[in-house]
């Protein structure tokens, strides 16, 4: 067992996390990286328009989304 992070880096293994992926797990996190980054480059072209009215708007439809619970009332609710 490598005793340094320069040692574990320098034999290529993963600091933390799995040591090997299965081809699922590669391609879903492939998958999930190519839309965040498709998302971002149709905001910033403005294909998708995002303004602070539509963020308000959505936020407000959505509110109970974002309110804060405490611990043990989230862990209750799932």
């Amino acid at each position: 067992m490598p005793s340094t992070v320069y040692e574990t880096r320098n034999r290529r293994q993963p600091v933390y996390g799995p040591t090997q992926f299965s081809e699922a797990d590669y391609i879903t996190g492939v998958s999930v990286r190519l839309a965040h980054q498709l998302e971002a480059a149709l905001v910033k072209r403005g294909d998708i328009p995002v303004t602070r009215p539509l963020l308000h708007r959505f936020y407000d439809t959505h509110r109970a989304d974002y309110e804060h619970r405490p611990f043990d009332q989230a862990i209750a609710d799932v």
